[in-house]
């Protein structure tokens, strides 16, 4: 995929923390020729950072 002139690689990946927990679905893009080449199924494992905001509806408190 090409996204403002650079060359990307996207992936799909289920993060599954424990067996009774749903699954979480991360889309993650890199640049790195190196890690263009994995295949469908391939078991990977390391660990993500996941940063996100949480935005709190006006008038709820804590």
């Amino acid at each position: 995929m090409t996204f403002m002139g650079a060359e990307y690689t996207l992936y799909d990946v289920t993060l599954v923390l424990e067996d009774d927990l749903p699954a979480i679905l991360v889309r993650i893009a890199t640049k790195n020729d190196l890690y263009k080449n994995f295949n469908i199924g391939e078991y990977i494992r390391g660990n993500i950072w996941i940063q996100a905001t949480i935005c709190a509806k006006k008038g709820e408190t804590n």
